[in-house]
């Protein structure tokens, strides 16, 4: 594979990226800044396109699967959602119960958020969408609580139906939840499938294979039975 470097971004202070998100249908790459903004620039040619501004640091970004929305979590526990066709913030939200975010994964039909306390809220992205500026919020259509250490890792798969959630602060820390039916699949993994300490999670586009990287350096690869197709 070809890698190239690419320079600085004009009229950006940020020497590196550690944190950014792409967008599925090529455009865009998001980058996480400081003080508050993101970046967007072209994903062919890196040139700046425009500044997202939250009022505090962010700790997570997220495209939708169409592109439209652009989602963003801070460390003061605020959803923040962008309208990608005209760039503005349309809707700010808190992540309800929630100290500090630390994850974010977005589907088509739901989002979902982690904290430092392990707690994963999935919100349904209509919801979100229509909330605007509300200091009241959106109610999750629910709470995961199977997590005890903060949630590092949220994947949804291609078809949304499924959510893997993870802790890289406790080994063999992951969890898949049927989005259907809001509950968490009591069979796989077991407290016996040596995952280690989980850092990132994928699924193949039929959502019948799963990758799971961890800390030592390995990716595991899992079939799940639950998709008749890989």
């Amino acid at each position: 594979a070809r890698v190239s470097k690419i320079s600085r971004i004009a009229g950006r202070a940020e020497k590196s990226w550690e944190s950014f998100a792409l967008s599925r249908d090529g455009q865009y790459v998001a980058l996480r800044g400081v003080d508050g903004y993101i970046v967007l620039a072209c994903l062919r040619t890196f040139r700046w396109i425009a500044n997202l501004r939250c009022s505090v640091s962010v700790n997570a970004i997220a495209f939708s699967p169409d592109s439209s929305f652009l989602y963003a979590t801070t460390t003061d526990s605020q959803l923040y959602v962008w309208d990608m066709r005209t760039r503005q913030c349309i809707s700010k939200v808190p992540d309800q119960g929630t100290i500090k975010s630390t994850a974010l994964a977005a589907s088509s039909t739901h989002l979902a958020t982690g904290c430092v306390s392990g707690v994963v809220n999935v919100y349904d992205c209509s919801a979100l969408a229509s909330a605007g500026i509300s200091a009241g919020g959106v109610k999750p259509v629910k709470s995961l609580m199977h997590l005890t250490t903060a949630a590092t890792t949220l994947r949804f798969s291609g078809a949304g139906d499924v959510l893997a959630f993870a802790s890289m602060e406790k080994q063999d820390c992951l969890r898949l939840a049927h989005m259907e039916s809001l509950t968490v699949f009591s069979n796989w993994p077991s407290q016996r499938t040596p995952l280690g300490y989980v850092s990132a999670v994928d699924f193949s586009r039929g959502g019948g294979l799963v990758a799971i990287g961890n800390a030592r350096g390995k990716v595991l690869l899992y079939r799940l039975n639950y998709y008749e197709q890989w």
